[in-house]
């Protein structure tokens, strides 16, 4: 009985807490090697990107991240405009999914199948391009000092009564109201850790916005590339992505954030509306602004 146990723990060990470098093959690693560098397009928190590379170079001291760290919209205007002069600098680029799903239709993202590919349910990626580095859960916020907790709306029907008239904003608007209607949880939580007097629920099923993370096809430091795409997607690359309210898609990493989700009922926006996107932003902005 003892050396079955053991067994189960050495089988457990092997899996589960092996260096993140064990699964690297040698000549990727010497290839690597001689390319001495990544260029990571993202559009993260600059604080957290500097975390994720801190520990990538901790692990791997032979390769440099470059970041070059924009906006969403900028980083967007950024690749398609190198695109089209044939001048791509990037290696890896992580961005919103909608950008990421048009890098994919134009040929800006090689085909690269991530190790912990498995790991990763199939609506939170596009099978071999890109892979959900995190999402945000969009819901509604509101001012703990300002709304009572028995007056809070339990539904979106809820909010068609008329005492929210006036009362309703949408993040990205300059309409000031009670509720919030479409703001990230992982926002709420990092003003809850300011001590603002802001808390979230959700009206329904919490629409989930992903940033992914793919190769870039004229990658000049591609055997690199991959070595650093696959530290993201790691089970440690992946437990520095969970900062309070903010989620991963890794499936063994679930249980880590079952308390987060609230019971939160999540489902993933199709990348494919990138391509009416602005049509959509102008109808919602329409309704929330004014």
């Amino acid at each position: 009985m003892f050396g079955k146990a053991y067994l189960s723990l050495w089988i457990y060990a092997a899996l589960f807490c092996m260096p993140a470098s064990a699964a690297v093959s040698d000549s990727l690693i010497d290839s690597a090697k001689r390319e001495r560098e990544v260029v990571y397009y993202a559009s993260m928190n600059l604080s957290e990107a500097n975390a994720l590379i801190g520990e990538f170079e901790k692990r791997y001291p032979f390769i440099k991240i470059k970041l070059n760290r924009a906006a969403s919209e900028k980083l967007l205007t950024r690749v398609l405009a190198e695109f089209r002069a044939q001048r791509s600098f990037a290696d890896v680029i992580q961005t919103v999914e909608f950008s990421m799903h048009i890098f994919a239709r134009r040929g800006i993202l090689a085909r690269y199948t991530p190790q912990a590919d498995s790991l990763f349910p199939k609506q939170f990626k596009e099978e071999g391009f890109w892979t959900t580095v995190y999402y945000n859960a969009y819901v509604t916020g509101f001012n703990t000092k300002l709304v009572a907790g028995e007056n809070l709306p339990r539904t979106y029907d809820d909010l068609l009564d008329p005492k929210w008239k006036g009362k309703l904003m949408m993040e990205g608007t300059k309409a000031e109201g009670l509720l919030d209607v479409n703001i990230p949880a992982a926002s709420v939580e990092r003003m809850k850790e300011r001590g603002a007097p802001i808390d979230w629920i959700a009206l329904g099923p919490a629409p989930a916005i992903m940033v992914g993370i793919g190769q870039a096809a004229q990658a000049t430091h591609p055997n690199a590339a991959k070595i650093f795409l696959d530290f993201v997607l790691s089970r440690d690359g992946q437990k520095l992505m969970q900062t309070p309210g903010r989620l991963v898609a890794r499936s063994d990493l679930a249980n880590d954030q079952a308390r987060m989700l609230k019971g939160l009922k999540i489902v993933p926006v199709d990348p494919a509306l990138a391509e009416k996107l602005d049509q959509y932003a102008k109808q919602l902005r329409s309704i929330f602004a004014g």
